[in-house]
């Protein structure tokens, strides 16, 4: 039995789930799963965290499914360790064997919670993670529960995954509410903000900052109001909502998604995204 082993068997026995088993496993044994949201890996943590795996060893084991019926192994965590491994010249890597489910949607989930304890995702991988549970069939509510975000955090997320590629660029360095940000505005003038983009650091972007350009961009866009020869004949009418006890006005407009709509909330110009779902009315009145 490896040192390794050795020091840890009891532990594992305490720690590990029912059923788990730890064991000294062959790297090339062990496949990555295809449908992790970590989709990019930076090169030079991966260096050193091969150096460090060089000088002592992998100290954390990563976690596989049981084999299948050609001996081989599927990784459930760990692929940055499972690859700084090899790098370093490992032969073998020890592994928690769990079983589970099997179920896509729960994986994904598992695997979205496990990075987040260690090196969050980026806000592109989120975005992606989110379009993929709600293509499964999951809600916006589900993916917030069960993946522990915020509503609005998922909202803004889910209309984040088709984004032009200037700001695709930006997926992995820029968080949620920055980018969503800087796509609102470029709905409102993409020339503008892809000048402003060129004159920018991205690590110097805020999100006060692309805030700023959004409001601009949309007081730009903004049709003049109209004449008094302009106005119809009734009042427009104004809806007040309330979402998790803030106020807001609704904007008659589609959403970015079937399941939601625009909210001004007060204090505030721009429009966000909100579950219809969660929209409580308060009051009617003229304007």
């Amino acid at each position: 039995m490896s040192e390794f082993l050795s020091a840890f068997d009891d532990l594992s026995r305490v720690l590990g789930g029912p059923g788990d088993v730890l064991a000294e496993l062959p790297v090339d044994l062990i496949d990555e799963d295809a449908g992790n949201p970590r989709d990019d890996f930076d090169s030079a943590e991966l260096e050193g965290l091969a150096q460090t795996i060089r000088e002592r060893g992998v100290l954390q084991p990563v976690t596989v499914t049981p084999a299948d019926q050609h001996g081989r192994y599927r990784l459930r965590f760990g692929a940055r360790r499972l690859r700084a491994a090899r790098e370093a010249g490992r032969s073998s890597i020890p592994a928690i064997v769990r079983g589970g489910s099997e179920d896509p949607v729960d994986r994904l989930v598992e695997q979205v919670v496990e990075n987040d304890q260690r090196t969050p995702l980026t806000t592109a991988q989120m975005a992606s993670t989110v379009v993929r549970l709600l293509e499964a069939g999951l809600t916006q509510a589900e993916i917030s529960r069960r993946l522990g975000r915020g509503k609005d955090q998922i909202a803004m997320l889910s209309a984040l995954h088709d984004l032009p590629e200037p700001l695709a660029r930006l997926g992995g360095r820029l968080g949620v509410r920055t980018l969503y940000e800087l796509a609102l505005a470029w709905k409102a003038a993409p020339a503008d903000v892809e000048a402003w983009l060129s004159e920018r650091d991205p690590d110097t972007i805020t999100q006060a900052a692309a805030r700023d350009l959004a409001r601009e961009e949309r007081d730009v866009a903004r049709p003049p109001p109209p004449t008094s020869g302009d106005l119809p004949p009734r009042r427009s009418l104004a809806v007040t909502v309330e979402i998790a006890g803030r106020l807001g006005q609704l904007v008659l407009k589609v959403g970015p998604a079937p399941d939601q709509a625009w909210v001004i909330f007060d204090g505030e110009s721009a429009a966000r995204p909100a579950l219809l779902a969660d929209l409580q009315l308060r009051r009617l009145s003229r304007t």
